[in-house]
């Protein structure tokens, strides 16, 4: 390499350099659109939200909350409280939405047809109570697919979430 040709390329680096420092250093000096913050809402709205509401006494344990219409299966079954080793609760379905305030539909017979409250165990479901065997005996007749909990020392429940 020769004299001028290095002294060329040193004078284009030093040009470089210059060109992005001067560039650096003028971009901090700008402002751009959106850089300011402008807070044009009165103070007092800046505060913390309110806090949630308390828990309706119609909620249940289990997150189930009565509608409007009544339609309450698990506060029913809670309140029916169905004899575990012989019957099972029918919180309702589709055409099964009305609590007609009895309980007990042990002794109505097959005539009564299914009601809500306290119903027989199926015969095809004697033994050991289970919620497949409730859920395959009920789904047919009730318009919807219901759900099944059995917790220890309580009969079954069996009802539609949406009925």
């Amino acid at each position: 390499m020769t004299g001028r040709a290095a002294l060329l390329a040193l004078g284009f680096g030093a040009i470089a350099v210059a060109v992005v420092a001067a560039a650096c250093s003028q971009g901090s000096s700008q402002k751009n659109p959106g850089d300011d913050l402008i807070i044009d809402v009165p103070s007092a709205t800046n505060s913390a939200p309110p806090p949630p509401p308390a828990p309706d006494a119609a909620d249940a344990s289990d997150g189930y909350v009565e509608d409007l219409d009544g339609y309450a299966p698990i506060t029913t079954c809670a309140m029916c409280n169905c004899a575990p080793d012989a019957s099972y609760c029918f919180g309702g379905g589709t055409n099964y939405i009305r609590f007609s305030g009895k309980c007990n539909w042990l002794d109505a017979g097959v005539e009564a047809g299914l009601e809500i409250g306290c119903e027989p165990v199926p015969a095809k479901c004697s033994g050991p109570l289970d919620c497949p065997c409730l859920i395959a005996e009920l789904a047919p007749k009730i318009g919807c697919y219901p759900v099944c909990a059995i917790k220890a020392g309580s009969a079954a429940t069996v009802y539609c979430p949406n009925p």
